[in-house]
């Protein structure tokens, strides 16, 4: 198959979609992230993302893509996803709903990478149960919002779901 066959039957399927935003994502595997091709952006990169936020991208792909074609909102979005430090000068002056954006940017990914760096320490294994499961979660022994709590793996630990839910509700104590 030639290498242009590809290329011509993605512009053939965003040329026939005639309403809305339409992203076509596929998989970049020598980056390992999901990178998107808007139909409006002169086929460059619109988006691009760690598998493990894909659904996370899904369910807020729309004001992403709302809030994100201004350049100065973009510069922050980028920082937030890549755990850079976003002051509030420069959040000044955003409007809410964009801050609103660049906070929750931020705070997923910063639970991501604690998320991957937890899991990776443990082994993926239940600190309780020593359980393998794809299902395994990252725990904060300090809830998020107390003092002294930091997205680090210091203060998380593995648990499957249940023991999780019994940690944070209260039966299983550290």
């Amino acid at each position: 198959m030639p290498a242009t066959r590809p290329i011509i039957l993605v512009r053939a399927i965003l040329d026939a979609i005639q309403h809305g935003d339409t992203i076509l994502i596929g998989y970049e595997p020598d980056m390992r992230m999901f990178a998107g091709f808007d139909r409006k952006s002169n086929d460059e990169i619109a988006v691009c993302f760690r598998p493990d936020q894909f659904l996370t991208y899904t369910y807020n792909a729309q004001q992403l893509h709302r809030y994100g074609r201004r350049s100065e909102v973009l510069t922050l979005l980028e920082r937030a996803a890549t755990l850079a430090v976003v002051t509030h000068s420069e959040l000044a002056n955003l409007s809410d709903e964009r801050r609103r954006i660049v906070h929750t940017v931020s705070r997923l990914s910063r639970l991501a990478n604690f998320r991957l760096h937890v899991l990776q320490a443990y082994g993926h294994r239940c600190a309780v149960s020593r359980v393998q499961l794809r299902l395994v979660d990252a725990a904060h022994i300090l809830p998020i919002g107390a003092p002294g709590s930091i997205d680090d793996v210091r203060n998380g630990f593995a648990l499957a779901p249940t023991y999780h839910r019994a940690f944070d509700n209260g039966p299983i104590v550290v």
